[in-house]
């Protein structure tokens, strides 16, 4: 949101009903919502053999439908002049096979179908991308990094491993200042599908 002093926050999508009672009640004389950011996701990773309905519904209602139903809201004539851009953060798994992570690419898959889709329907007003990620070191993916997985990860990537900072760079870069940068897919990986890494 950003109101008249420029102050901004940040909505957890993946609390799509508080989400979307903030976009519902946030339009006013000062206050509206210009960007969305959506970083809510879970991971499952599973063989499709032990494929389960209600767990794989689940990653799919916070990683593709919570934001949904955020844009459907904000795609109204209410927000939509408003509502300059959308990021979407996918994974490198959406574009490439691995072992016990079909399922989730698949929701990921879907981030980066709706940013092309969405950057034709939403124009003129709004910008749509995904941000493609290769493995990050985030508070949830530390218990990955013992110094064996670490030295793996260091021969991986040509331009060594990537940061949060990285992350937070190009989004920013999005946010402010493209204008003419809409339904991309833009792979953040070190360069680590030129050099054919799995």
């Amino acid at each position: 949101m950003q109101d008249s002093k420029n102050q901004s926050s940040m909505l957890d999508s993946s609390y799509s009903e508080r989400a979307l009672h903030h976009v519902k009640t946030a339009p006013n004389d000062t206050v509206y919502i210009n960007a969305v950011i959506h970083i809510a996701g879970i991971a499952q990773f599973n063989a499709i053999k032990h494929f389960c309905f209600s767990e794989c519904e689940r990653m799919f209602r916070v990683n593709v439908f919570s934001i949904c139903e955020i844009i459907k809201a904000l795609s109204s004539k209410l927000h939509r002049k408003h509502l300059r851009n959308i990021i979407f953060l996918s994974s490198i798994s959406a574009h490439r096979g691995y072992k016990a992570m079909g399922l989730y690419g698949a929701s990921k898959a879907g981030l980066c179908s709706l940013a092309r889709s969405l950057s034709v329907e939403l124009a003129p007003y709004t910008q749509v991308n995904s941000v493609v990620l290769a493995g990050i070191r985030t508070s949830g993916t530390e218990f990955l990094y013992t110094d064996s997985f670490i030295e793996k990860m260091d021969t991986i990537y040509p331009l060594g491993q990537g940061t949060i900072q990285d992350v937070a760079n190009l989004i920013e870069f999005l946010h402010s200042k493209s204008r003419w940068i809409s339904g991309q897919n833009i792979f953040l990986d070190g360069a680590m599908g030129m050099a054919g890494q799995q």
